[in-house]
């Protein structure tokens, strides 16, 4: 069994010298932490996840873009139904249809995968999204801000379907979701 080790670091043992990137631009910021091996991950496994069910899915890099954005545009929506952001309402804009089709994009969100299903232990509950976070781990660990002022707290992620993880926390604004943690530091 793996032994477990602790990710917190001691105010010591930080560099406390601001790190000097040299981004031009929102995506290449993005990039920094949805690496090319992340992509690639995803690309390989959707692909031949697809292929398993004789279909030929044939994702790349840009409309992988592109399907992260249309989630990333549905945050600020409140529309229930995907199909809706293809419509000529004014809530949604037309920047959908000229990038990526309504159909190619539940295409895609029908065959997206993060893990070879051979490779799953049954155990683990979150096995198809273990690859995805251990990629996401190394690089928020790479690139992540390391400031002498720094704060780890929790947040509530909104959801009320079902899953397994969801939590009630009586006392919050919001009540039913994700527990996620947020790492805050001063400058960033």
């Amino acid at each position: 069994m793996e032994k477990r080790r602790s990710r917190f670091f001691s105010p010591t043992s930080l560099d406390m010298e601001e790190t000097s990137l040299s981004l031009e631009n929102p995506r290449e910021y993005f990039e920094l932490f949805f690496d090319q091996n992340l992509r690639y991950l995803i690309i390989l496994e959707s692909n031949r996840y697809a292929s398993q069910h004789n279909t030929t899915l044939d994702l790349t890099e840009d409309e992988l873009f592109v399907f992260i954005g249309v989630f990333f545009l549905s945050c600020t929506s409140s529309s229930p139904h995907k199909k809706r952001y293809w419509s000529n309402s004014e809530a949604f804009p037309h920047v959908l249809g000229n990038n990526i089709g309504r159909d190619r994009f539940l295409n895609i969100l029908k065959y997206i995968h993060f893990v070879h299903n051979t490779k799953i232990e049954k155990s683990d509950t979150r096995a198809k999204l273990r690859p995805f976070f251990k990629v996401l781990q190394a690089s928020f660990l790479e690139f992540g801000a390391t400031h002498e002022y720094s704060a780890i707290d929790e947040s509530m992620a909104q959801y009320y379907g079902r899953h397994h993880a969801k939590q009630f926390i009586r006392g919050k604004p919001i009540r039913f979701g994700y527990k996620i943690w947020s790492h805050c530091s001063r400058g960033v």
